[in-house]
């Protein structure tokens, strides 16, 4: 008896040249199609930093000229909330800032540490920026663009002040730019706050700088 033998056959496509060369063309273009819309998504923020500090504010400066009288400290703080805010930066410059001490944090820590820096970063631009209804941005043309950050600078001026020398630090995220400081006079607001609340940190952790956020006392306990 002889051994049954299994013929099994597979089918499979043949690709004569001209097949291969269509499949090969239409694969190409729809890699090549894909690149171009990764390049459009990840240049989106690349492509208009001078333009988004302008449309920023310009949105505050329309806010300020629709007040019949000067707004109050509440009323300013209420707008730079609604206008900036969702344009800064927070977690970023949280980590900037606090570095390992945010690093080795809880998450509820983390939130109660954001709130703060929130509306001590509000009140500093606020009254660094200093708007009235004749406040007016001019922009340089150059636009210095490093490894992380975008560098915008320009003057702010009003009708009762002289220029105001601005510089707006830029970093690109998920396709839109976002505010991560503003030097005013060469005074960066960032650096600032790191060198202000590191003693703090290194004493007392993220729990300590954002109580001196929330009450605005930076002095050490053991100064105090």
């Amino acid at each position: 008896m002889h051994p049954r033998i299994l013929n099994l056959t597979i089918n499979r496509p043949v690709y004569y040249p001209e097949q291969f060369l269509k499949s090969a063309f239409s694969i190409g273009v729809f890699v090549l199609i894909g690149a171009c819309l990764f390049v459009q998504q990840s240049q989106a923020a690349a492509d208009s930093p001078r333009i988004f500090v302008e449309k920023v504010f310009e949105e505050l400066a329309v806010e300020f000229r629709s007040f019949d009288t000067t707004p109050s400290a509440r009323q300013i703080e209420v707008l730079f909330a609604e206008k900036l805010s969702p344009h800064i930066d927070y977690p970023g410059l949280a980590r900037w800032t606090l570095r390992e001490h945010w690093t080795n944090s809880e998450e509820l820590q983390r939130s109660a540490f954001l709130v703060a820096l929130q509306k001590h970063l509000l009140k500093t631009y606020a009254a660094a920026l200093a708007f009235d209804k004749s406040t007016s941005l001019n922009l340089d043309q150059d636009i210095k663009s490093g490894k992380r950050l975008t560098q915008v600078s320009g003057t702010v001026s009003t009708a009762s002040s002289s220029n105001t020398d601005i510089l707006f630090r830029l970093v690109g995220n998920d396709g839109r730019w976002q505010i991560f400081d503003v030097g005013v006079h060469g005074i960066s607001v960032a650096k600032t706050l790191r060198a202000d609340i590191a003693a703090i940190a290194g004493h007392g952790g993220i729990d300590a700088v954002t109580a001196a956020l929330t009450t605005g006392d930076f002095r050490l306990i053991s100064q105090r």
